[in-house]
C-alpha cells in the first residue's frame, strides 16, 4: 500500500517542527511528541497550528516554554512506552 502523501500544510508543519527540534536541541523522544504538543497548544490558545509553529521558532520565550514541555513529557512512562514501540517497529 502506498503511503499517504502529506498535504502542503502538513509538510510545512513537519519542516517547522524539525527545525524547532534542532533549534532547541531536543532528544528524539521529545521531538516525537511535538506534533501532539503543538496541536494541543493550538487548540487551547485558538492560534492556528502553522502560525503557532512559526511563532515558536521566532519568539524565544514561547519556544523555550514548548521545548521545556516536550522535555518534561518525554520523561513520562507513557512517552517512554510509545518510544519503545516506535524503536521496536523500526527494528522489525
Amino acid at each position: 500500500m502506498k503511503d499517504k502523501e502529506l498535504s502542503v500544510e502538513d509538510q510545512m508543519l513537519a519542516k517547522d517542527l524539525s527545525q524547532f527540534a534542532r533549534q532547541y536541541d531536543l532528544e528524539p523522544i521529545a521531538a516525537m511528541l511535538l506534533p501532539g504538543l503543538f496541536r494541543k497548544a493550538s487548540a487551547e490558545t485558538d492560534v492556528e497550528l502553522l502560525a503557532l509553529s512559526t511563532r515558536a521558532l521566532g519568539i524565544k520565550e514561547l519556544g523555550d516554554y514548548l521545548a521545556d514541555r516536550a522535555r518534561v513529557l518525554s520523561e513520562t512512562d507513557a512517552a517512554k512506552e510509545i518510544w519503545a514501540e516506535y524503536i521496536q517497529e523500526g527494528a522489525a
